[in-house]
């Protein structure tokens, strides 16, 4: 059995506070929508990527690899689940960057969501945000079967309205040679899929403090264009 390197997110789940006296520290979403032939992907990708990495203790991402503007056979792997999420949060243009479900403030020179406007200040005012609920991830591969379950406990009574979601991506992808036109040729935090899809899962609307709940789901590996398997993680 192989385990997996898993990431947790407070920001996967949707938020619509009535007590906002949480508890939990926050660990911060990234969400980028980006593509192997899309030119301006290629130069704001570097710098943000290098901003995540400086800050793997406050801020987790996923990748999102449209259908457009050009040739991406990452989003030939899954361009269903992606097509979700461009809609969910209609997104005209790459790159896009949302931030815990918003996207990035506009900066000068620049357009809202775009990566290139996201800072260390940014991601520290998201990161003191707190957060109503710990999540505790365990995931591991054997005989190709991806078993993750996920522990959510409220550290705060808190209600509105909720969905977790849980995402396999693939932490890096080194094609040696470009696979677009736009020059990059190494991708991080790419989806892979949605578990158990793209909808996410159903959780109560109302929790107590001390309340808990955990949610299994199984996959087979199979089933996805997995490039590397000593790459996958689950957010």
């Amino acid at each position: 059995m192989k385990k997996l390197f898993t990431l947790l997110a407070i920001g996967l789940l949707v938020f619509t506070f009535e007590n906002l006296s949480a508890q939990s520290q926050r660990l911060v979403l990234a969400e980028e929508f980006t593509q192997a032939s899309c030119g301006p992907c290629a130069s704001q990708n570097p710098a943000f990527n290098t901003l995540l990495q400086a800050n793997t203790d406050k801020i987790v991402s996923i990748k999102y690899q449209t259908s457009w503007p050009g040739a991406d056979p990452m989003n030939a792997d899954n361009p269903t689940e992606v097509q979700n999420r461009v809609d969910l949060y209609a997104v005209d243009g790459v790159p896009t960057g949302i931030i815990d479900g918003t996207y990035i403030p506009i900066c000068s020179g620049a357009y809202e969501g775009s990566p290139s406007c996201l800072t260390q200040s940014g991601i520290d005012a998201s990161y003191a945000i707190p957060a109503a609920f710990d999540i505790a991830v365990d995931a591991s591969v054997a005989n190709g079967i991806l078993n993750v379950t996920t522990d959510v406990n409220c550290t705060q009574d808190v209600s509105g309205n909720f969905k977790l979601y849980v995402v396999l991506i693939e932490k890096v992808i080194d094609w040696g040679t470009a696979p677009g036109s736009n020059g990059e040729v190494i991708f991080y935090n790419v989806m892979k899929k949605f578990l158990p899809g793209v909808t996410g899962i159903d959780i109560p609307g109302t929790w107590t403090n001390g309340e808990s709940n955990s949610y299994s789901n199984l996959l087979n590996t199979n089933e996805v264009n997995i490039y590397d398997m000593s790459q996958l993680a689950v957010v």
